[in-house]
Order: C-alpha cells, then structure tokens, then sequence
C-alpha cells in the first residue's frame, strides 16, 4: 500500500523522443478558450460518429 508521494523529472534524453521545434505545446499555446473548445468539438467528431454508427448497427440487429 503506497501512502502518497511526487515525483518530478529533472532531465530528459532519448533518440526516440518526439518532438518538433516548430511544436507549441499547452504550456506555452497562445489560443483562445473559443479556439479550444473548436477543436475539442473537432477533435471529438469521430468519436461522436463511431458510436452513433455502433448504435445503429446494434438497434438492426
């Protein structure tokens, strides 16, 4: 039984890490929260459409 604790990186090396100079990641993105929630409902899209598929492909049969 673990009773809590933290853990924080101090370094990271890899030859395999993925990463793009060009990136803006979250820490640093300069976006709107109307931008956010754009591509929250964007992104979302084709897991909307997959179950609403599923379901119908459930009721027929």
């Amino acid at each position: 039984m673990t009773t809590g604790g933290a853990c924080q990186a101090v370094a990271l090396r890899s030859e395999n890490i993925l990463s793009s100079p060009d990136a803006t990641y979250a820490q640093c993105a300069s976006w709107s929260a109307a931008e956010a929630e754009g591509f929250i409902k964007l992104f979302g899209l084709s897991t909307e459409t997959w179950s609403r598929v599923e379901a119908l492909e459930g009721a027929a049969s």
